[in-house]
């Protein structure tokens, strides 16, 4: 809010409503981001914008050391927008995890990033 719609970049800047949904879920559980286009929204690089921008407070301002996450291995723009940002697949292991809006458990692909090996990607 206090960022407003710029914290996403400037593709965001021309639109009137907010057209990406981003969820921080804190829980017991490792915090979750989450990133959702609108359908009307999809396919115009804001998810890759909106999340750019995340990784790079997450790794540059609070400095986390690692990030793990997950892309359902049927949803190919999603593990596709993993690999685009840079985070490493886990090519030995996926895992079936419950979505809070699906039936059933989903097999996802495992990915993770290091803050160094984000640090030296943003140095080339």
């Amino acid at each position: 809010e206090k960022e407003g719609k710029s914290i996403l970049g400037t593709n965001c800047e021309r639109f009137e409503d907010f057209p990406i949904l981003i969820k921080f879920i804190d829980s017991k559980q490792p915090l979750s981001i989450q990133v959702h286009p609108d359908d009307k929204y999809q396919r115009q690089g804001l998810t890759y914008e909106a999340a750019s921008a995340i990784l790079d407070y997450m790794f540059h301002e609070v400095e986390i050391k690692e990030i793990k996450t997950g892309a359902a291995i049927d949803n190919e723009a999603s593990w596709k927008l993993m690999e685009k940002l840079g985070f490493i697949k886990d090519r030995n292991n996926t895992k079936k995890i419950k979505y809070t809006f699906i039936d059933n458990p989903v097999e996802i692909y495992l990915y993770n990033m290091s803050r160094e090996n984000y640090l030296k990607k943003c140095n080339k």
